[in-house]
This record gives structure tokens, C-alpha cells and sequence, in this order.
């Protein structure tokens, strides 16, 4: 897992080398909106922050969450991180 900051924001990058996820699995990730990575999707894009998912065809994916400065300065403003907390 990395973390990273710049003047455009933050990114937050898991990568893994099981056989989990195959290219094309996207689509049904959207069919099955209770799966986990379907949750963090959600949570990711509710607090203005893009999410995608990368699968190898030999093995493994990574999955990042950028926030533009913009997301991260809303998400700076007390109230929209109470709402936030009220998931964990």
C-alpha cells in the first residue's frame, strides 16, 4: 500500500499479485453492488475522490483512490467528515 501527496492532492494505491480479480471484472462489479469493492467505490466517489481498478491477465490488480485538492479541502470542513466517520 502507498500513500502519496502533491500540489494535486493525494493518492491512495493497493496492489496485490493474487488471482482474484481478471481483467474485464468491472463490469461485474457494478452487476454486484455488495461486494467490498464495490463499498470502497462508493465511499471513495461519496467524498468527491476517483476510484479505479487495474487487473493484470497474469495475476493481481491494484486498486487507487485519487481526491483532487478541491475533494480534500471539502472534505477538511468538519461537518462532511462527521458524516463521513458515521460509516466506520
Amino acid at each position: 500500500m502507498t500513500v502519496s501527496t502533491s500540489d494535486a492532492g493525494l493518492c491512495l494505491e493497493v496492489s496485490d499479485n493474487g488471482v482474484g480479480l481478471t481483467p474485464g471484472m468491472q463490469a461485474s462489479l457494478e452487476a454486484n453492488p455488495g461486494s467490498g469493492l464495490q463499498n470502497m467505490r462508493e465511499r471513495v466517489e461519496s467524498t468527491n475522490g476517483e476510484f479505479s481498478i487495474d487487473a493484470a491477465p497474469e495475476g493481481g490488480a491494484v486498486v487507487r483512490a485519487n481526491w483532487n485538492q478541491a475533494a480534500l479541502d471539502l472534505l477538511s470542513d468538519e461537518a462532511i467528515l462527521d458524516g463521513i466517520n458515521s460509516y466506520s
